[in-house]
């Protein structure tokens, strides 16, 4: 980890295979300073920022000197590293899903082992896709996101709910508790240019 530390402050030698949009909690980047490109939605628990996976379950973050050395070079990082994540939501979507008594998924928890849970919130498209009447989300804590889909039983509304209020209460960083529309994460994406 010294030796990642190191090299990102002198190049930007990470692959960009590495790199993924994250989304960390709104008030990290309420300060107006942030050491790399961001985009701040004061609506919204979340904001937006770019890391490097790294091992061990780490991350850095892309810093202002290394994505104008990837503009400079016209490499289109912000285009690579949402496919990237595209890909990997692909794969996997979703890790827990909660089924009405119809048997149908109206809910799913987005607990990743990566830590970037509410990241794959921006796949917001493929989520619509698979809640087409829409749906709000969660953010009880900084690695975890819930949806459930606006057409949830009220029984599978009460099993998120306790699982988002258990959630924040074990927390290491709180979020909230609050449900956010689906329509405000969209408009938020969409102004910032990543839908």
């Amino acid at each position: 980890m010294r030796r990642d530390l190191k090299q990102a402050r002198t190049n930007s030698d990470f692959p960009l295979r590495d790199l993924r949009p994250v989304l960390l909690p709104s008030p990290i980047l309420a300060m107006g300073t942030w050491v790399g490109p961001s985009h701040y939605f004061d609506s919204l628990p979340v904001s937006l920022t770019w890391a490097f996976l790294r091992p061990h379950g780490t991350m850095l973050y892309l810093s202002h000197d290394v994505a104008s050395s990837l503009d400079q070079k016209g490499i289109g990082w912000r285009l690579e590293a949402r496919d990237a994540l595209t890909r990997e939501f692909r794969i996997r979507p979703w890790t827990h899903q909660f089924k009405g008594p119809s048997g149908a998924v109206e809910a799913v928890a987005l607990m990743h082992d990566d830590g970037l849970g509410p990241s794959r919130l921006l796949c917001a498209r493929q989520l619509l896709a698979r809640f087409p009447t829409g749906f709000a989300f969660f953010v009880p804590e900084r690695s975890c996101a819930l949806l459930l889909a606006a057409t949830a039983s009220a029984e599978v509304a009460s099993r998120v709910n306790q699982v988002v209020k258990d959630c924040f209460a074990a927390a290491d960083v709180p979020m909230s508790t609050s449900a956010f529309g689906h329509e405000a994460l969209i408009a938020a994406l969409t102004e910032v240019g990543e839908l």
